[in-house]
């Protein structure tokens, strides 16, 4: 919109108001990319470290914290939105939380972020199969091997289908 004033010779003046439209470029294509570029919280440890292509992460925090604020970029400077950053109220020792990166063209990337609060274990490995199994991405075959290495505890064997596989081969 382009407003414009025009004074004749007389003194009265009258404003014109012009509407431009351009064109959309018939070969333009929009940006489909909607990954972030960067993805960063204001406290805790991220688990992975952050890679655009990883989709899910845990963040585990300490127990006095109350709130995580998240800040992310896009990695297309013509993405036209990054929605679910800025601070969130944490209550409970788990929650969820998305942040959505959405491109130029409409296409959106979810990244989940399950937000973990470790109250009771202060910093250490849980000595229980039952506390581990509790924590997010643990199951039997890593709550094992942690009971067997650090604490142990007769009976803590690890062995995949790879092992059990090359012993019926050899024999065993």
């Amino acid at each position: 919109i382009v407003k414009m004033t025009v004074t004749a010779e007389n003194g009265d003046s009258r404003t014109i108001i012009f509407k431009v439209t351009r064109k959309q470029d018939p070969n333009y294509v929009a940006d489909k990319n909607a990954t972030l570029r960067t993805l960063v919280p204001s406290t805790g440890v991220l688990s992975p470290t952050f890679l655009s292509t990883q989709k899910n992460y845990i963040l585990y925090i300490e127990n006095s914290v109350t709130s995580v604020t998240f800040e992310a970029t896009a990695k297309s400077e013509k993405a036209a939105s990054v929605v679910g950053v800025g601070k969130h109220e944490i209550s409970g020792d788990i929650a969820e939380i998305k942040i959505v990166c959405t491109a130029e063209n409409g296409n959106s990337e979810t990244y989940t972020v399950t937000v973990v609060r470790l109250p009771k274990y202060n910093g250490k490995v849980p000595g229980t199969m039952e506390e581990l199994l509790r924590l997010p991405g643990v199951g039997r075959k890593t709550a094992n091997l942690l009971l067997g290495d650090l604490y142990k505890e007769p009976g803590s064997v690890v062995c995949d289908t790879h092992c059990m596989r090359i012993c019926e081969r050899l024999g065993l």
